[in-house]
């Protein structure tokens, strides 16, 4: 029993993510969207499912550039990370994730969604677009 506990242990540990993953989807700096069209088309073939430019769907996915930079990142961590994520086409797109490395990820998404789509609306990285005449955010 203790080694199947310290086996458990040392497996969670390895797939460790920290809640700042989780829950802040930020994107690498120096994003390559030529790698990440080379990843997308000509190594992992994502093309062949999702068109080139994530524009097809079918009766079982949307097209990806319909969703959000940080929806699009949510969705390959949590095929990663859960393995129950992702119905009917969860077996197919765990293999695909797993290969991925973070950079990556932000790489595919940074070609899917442009360099300029990657900010996250809430982020608290990012201020509101309006202040008050005092220099506050409360209207």
């Amino acid at each position: 029993m203790k080694k199947i506990l310290l086996f458990l242990c040392i497996i969670n540990s390895i797939n460790a993510v920290t809640t700042d993953d989780l829950l802040n989807y930020t994107f690498s700096d120096n994003l390559d969207i030529n790698l990440g069209k080379e990843l997308f088309i000509n190594i992992h073939k994502c093309n062949s499912c999702h068109g080139d430019l994530g524009d097809k769907s079918s009766t079982t996915f949307k097209s990806l550039n319909t969703y959000s930079a940080s929806t699009l990142k949510s969705m390959l961590k949590s095929y990663k990370n859960d393995k129950d994520f992702g119905g009917k086409t969860r077996f197919v797109m765990q293999r695909y994730a797993n290969k991925l490395s973070n950079k990556d990820i932000d790489n595919i998404i940074a070609y899917i969604k442009g360099k300029d789509n990657l900010e996250l609306p809430n982020s608290k990285h990012i201020e509101p677009a309006k202040k008050t005449k005092d220099n506050l955010y409360l209207e």
